[in-house]
């Protein structure tokens, strides 16, 4: 039996504002990181910056996400992208096949790139060949670019992995 060890909280009248001016409402994640507001706080900052700041398609990085749920089998975060992956325009295809993205014709060389690059990350395994895969779909006239866009991807499947690997402290499947 697994002990809930932390409850969840009252997001701070501020943080709620600020999440609702970004965009956002809050989720049960927050009202658990809420028993530290100060890193509540920041957590959000940090979210909706990586969100902001990242160039990469929507329709894209909702399937990099979605494929982090799935190696982390993280029920809470595939619900949360699952609509917004359908929002912003992923084929059904591509979500019923996501597991077998190899293989699958659903998927163009750019989007295989970006799935391998997930699983390293999830893995913690990104070797140099798999980034340098994945910096190459963004160079545009600057390598410099290339490897912004490729750190800007890294943070947000770290972001995305995050809720699953802090529901062991918290005592909670997903929180």
């Amino acid at each position: 039996m697994t002990i809930q060890r932390y409850p969840y909280a009252q997001v701070p009248a501020e943080v709620a504002r600020h999440i609702r001016e970004l965009g956002g409402r809050s989720l049960n994640l927050y009202r658990v990181l809420a028993n530290a507001p100060l890193m509540l706080k920041i957590w959000v900052d940090f979210a909706y910056a990586v969100r902001r700041e990242c160039k990469t398609p929507r329709s894209l990085r909702e399937l990099m996400i979605l494929r982090t749920a799935q190696l982390s089998e993280s029920f809470y975060e595939w619900h949360q992208h699952r609509r917004m992956a359908r929002e912003a325009g992923v084929p059904e295809q591509q979500v019923t096949e996501l597991t077998m993205w190899r293989w699958s014709d659903a998927f163009d060389s750019r989007e295989r790139a970006a799935l391998a690059f997930t699983e390293a990350m999830v893995a913690g395994t990104v070797n140099d060949a798999t980034h340098a895969e994945l910096a190459q779909l963004y160079h545009v006239r600057r390598v410099r670019f290339g490897r912004a866009a490729a750190l800007r991807n890294a943070l947000l499947i770290g972001r995305n992995h995050f809720p699953q690997v802090f529901r062991g402290p918290c005592g909670r499947r997903a929180p």
